[in-house]
């Protein structure tokens, strides 16, 4: 139901077979937004709802040892795929475009925000799919069709020295993940294809 999806729960450490019915929190109270994603960041557990986000943290071991804390009740996530954490940071799609979360929100697409705001006006952005590879933000939604279809890409090491810069791609891509190889190097595997005909490629950038 709704109201299950405003909670959260968790095992006992070490035993994720274990679930205590004590060990559960529900967050944002009776707002009724479902929680949408949920990220590890640092000491900390990221909560995501579509206009909010909480950090949980502290000893789940000792009843009442951790906290919840609202870390914003204007900004969150409706695109639970597009979350994508980078060291001490964390970049997600939100209604009005692209941020970074790293103690401190910052908007950081203000480049693309006009082309953004025309797309997110379209019904079909909930499974818009980012991911953190090789120190670029990779976000990849549709431009009108059914499935994603165009890849939008930001530097980080350029957002590092306080440049904001974008690349976009003519494909799109309907899920990611990232990977190791015999070597050891970080590689990022991609989806290319609907459901219907799939096809996988792995490159690295």
């Amino acid at each position: 139901t709704m109201d299950d999806r405003t909670l959260v729960r968790w095992s006992r450490a070490n035993e994720p077979e274990s679930w205590p019915l004590g060990n559960v929190e529900r967050i944002g109270g009776q707002d009724g937004e479902p929680v949408q994603a949920m990220v590890p960041l640092l000491d900390r557990l990221l909560i995501f709802k579509a206009t909010k986000i909480y950090a949980l943290y502290g000893d789940f071991e000792t009843e009442g040892g951790y906290s919840l804390a609202l870390v914003s009740d204007r900004i969150g996530t409706r695109y639970p795929f597009s979350v994508g954490v980078d060291g001490d940071s964390v970049y997600f799609l939100a209604e009005d475009g692209v941020w970074r979360y790293d103690g401190n929100l910052t908007y950081v697409s203000s480049k693309i925000k006009r082309t953004l705001l025309g797309l997110l006006m379209d019904a079909n952005k909930e499974y818009a799919a980012g991911i953190i590879h090789d120190r670029k933000y990779w976000l990849s939604l549709s431009e009108g069709g059914t499935d994603n279809d165009a890849t939008y890409i930001l530097d980080l090491l350029a957002l590092d020295e306080g440049r904001e810069v974008w690349t976009r791609f003519d494909y799109g891509v309907q899920c990611f993940a990232s990977c190791l190889n015999d070597t050891n190097y970080n590689n990022l595997v991609a989806r290319l294809d609907a459901a219907v005909r799939e096809r996988w490629i792995s490159f690295s950038i």
